[in-house]
C-alpha cells in the first residue's frame, strides 16, 4: 500500500533492475528474470509482472501499468532497450542512475538533520513562556498544533504531487510549472537533456532512424513538457535538418555541448558525441544539485529565524500589554 502511494524504495528498485539485468545477461527469459528478482525487492508485483510478460506483453508495457512504482523515464528507457536490443545495458543504466539518486538522497538527508532539529527547537522552545503565563495544556496545544501542521502540510504536498503526476493533463501543468521555478527549473532541464541525449546515443548505436530515435528518447526525458518540445523537432528532421542542428534550435544546451553535437554530425560519429554531451549535461546537473543542497538548509534556517522572531515579538507584545494594563 505504501509503495503505491510513495513509490518503491530506491534501494530495492535499483536492486530489482540490477538483478533482472544480470539474469537476462545469463540467458534467462524476461519472465523468469522478473520472478527471480522480485524476492526481497518488489514482491508480489514482480510475480504479477512476470505472468503478464510470459503471456506476451512487453516489459515496458507492463511497467506502464504501475505508474506509482515506475516512472515514465524508466518505462521509456526499457522500451528503447527492448526495441533496440540493448535491454540488459539499459537496465544496468537504470540501476546505476537509481544508486546515484540514492547516494544523493542520503547526502541530502544528512545535511537536513541540523535544520530539522532547529525547526523542532523553533516549534517547542519559544512557546515555553506559556508555561509561566498560562499552563501546560495551553503550551501543548500550541506546540502540537504547529508540529502537526508542519508535518501534515509536507505529507499533503507529497500526496497531492503524486496524485497530480498520475493524471496526464494535470501532469503536463505540473511539469510546465516546475520548469519556471528558479534553480529547480534549470536542474530539471539539465537532467531531461542528459537522459534524452543518452537514450539518443543508444538508439543510434542500435540503428534507429533520427525521427524514431527522437520520439522514443523524448519519452525518456522524464518531464512531459520537455517531451512535447523535443518531439516537436521531428518536422525539422523531415525537412532535412540534421538532429544536432534541430536540437540546438531549442536553445536548451550550453554552447560547448551544442558545438559537440554539431561536431559529431560533421565527423560522422553522432552517437559518441551525444554520449559525451549527455555526460557533460549530467555533470552540469550534479553541480546544480549541489547548489540546491547548499541553499535548502539555509532557506530552512531563515524560515525558522522568522518563526522564532515572530514568537519573540508576540511574547514581548503580550508582556508589555499586561504591564500597561496593570
Amino acid at each position: 500500500m505504501l509503495s503505491r502511494l510513495f513509490g518503491l524504495d530506491l534501494e530495492k528498485k535499483a536492486l530489482f533492475f540490477r538483478q533482472v539485468a544480470t539474469m537476462v545477461r545469463a540467458g534467462l527469459s524476461i519472465g523468469r528474470s522478473l520472478e527471480g528478482a522480485s524476492d526481497h525487492t518488489i514482491g508480489k508485483i514482480g510475480k504479477d509482472m512476470s505472468d503478464k510478460v510470459t503471456h506476451g506483453a512487453s516489459l515496458a508495457q507492463v511497467m506502464k501499468e504501475y505508474p506509482q512504482l515506475f516512472t515514465r523515464y524508466e518505462s521509456a528507457l526499457v522500451q528503447a532497450g527492448e526495441q533496440g536490443g540493448t535491454l540488459e545495458r539499459n537496465l544496468q543504466q537504470l540501476a546505476d542512475g537509481l544508486e546515484k539518486s540514492l547516494r544523493f538522497q542520503r547526502d541530502l538527508m544528512s545535511k537536513m538533520v541540523y535544520p530539522l532539529c532547529i525547526v523542532h527547537v523553533g516549534i517547542f522552545i519559544p512557546p515555553l513562556y506559556l508555561l509561566v503565563t498560562s499552563d501546560l495544556k495551553t503550551y501543548l496545544i500550541t506546540t502540537l498544533t504547529v508540529f502537526l501542521t508542519f508535518w501534515g502540510t509536507i505529507l499533503a504536498l507529497v500526496l497531492i504531487y503524486r496524485a497530480l503526476t498520475n493524471v496526464p493533463s494535470l501532469r503536463r501543468v505540473v511539469d510546465t510549472f516546475v520548469l519556471y521555478l528558479p534553480l529547480i527549473g534549470s536542474l530539471v532541464v539539465k537532467i531531461a537533456m542528459a537522459r534524452f541525449l543518452a537514450c539518443m546515443a543508444q538508439l543510434y548505436d542500435s540503428g534507429f532512424l533520427p525521427v524514431e530515435a527522437i520520439k522514443l528518447s523524448a519519452s525518456a526525458c522524464g518531464n512531459l513538457s520537455m517531451e512535447e518540445r523535443l518531439k516537436g523537432l521531428t518536422p525539422f528532421i523531415d525537412q532535412g535538418l540534421n538532429p544536432a542542428a534541430a536540437i540546438n534550435k531549442l536553445r536548451l544546451l550550453p554552447p560547448m555541448v551544442a558545438q559537440l553535437l554539431l561536431t559529431g554530425e560533421e565527423t560522422g560519429d553522432p552517437s559518441d558525441m551525444m554520449r559525451r554531451a549527455s555526460e557533460m549535461m549530467d555533470e552540469e546537473a550534479q553541480y546544480t544539485l549541489k547548489k540546491v543542497m547548499v541553499l535548502l538548509p539555509v532557506i530552512m534556517m531563515l524560515f525558522m529565524g522568522i518563526v522564532v522572531g515572530a514568537y519573540v515579538i508576540h511574547f514581548y507584545t503580550r508582556t508589555l500589554s499586561t504591564i500597561i494594563g496593570q
